[in-house]
């Protein structure tokens, strides 16, 4: 939904026009805000859940020393 601007001559007016241009305006703030509450939190327990898993690779893996496959064992 798009929401219509708001033009600062209305307020002088006051009309129940403005009024409801004003509540949809609130209205999609604390949507908006909800929501970046929301991605904070998961990019927070996204961050926690990264420094929570081990590392078991620290070097790369030397696999020299195994016969190469051939194409029907892969």
């Amino acid at each position: 939904m798009g929401l219509h601007p708001l033009e600062f001559s209305e307020c002088y007016l006051d009309s129940p026009a403005f009024r409801d241009k004003i509540k949809a305006h609130e209205a999609e703030l604390d949507k908006t805000g909800r929501f970046i509450k929301e991605l904070y939190k998961d990019g927070k327990n996204l961050i926690n859940a990264t420094k929570q898993q081990p590392v078991f690779v620290t070097q790369p893996l030397d696999l020299s020393s195994y016969p190469p496959l051939s194409p029907g064992e892969m």
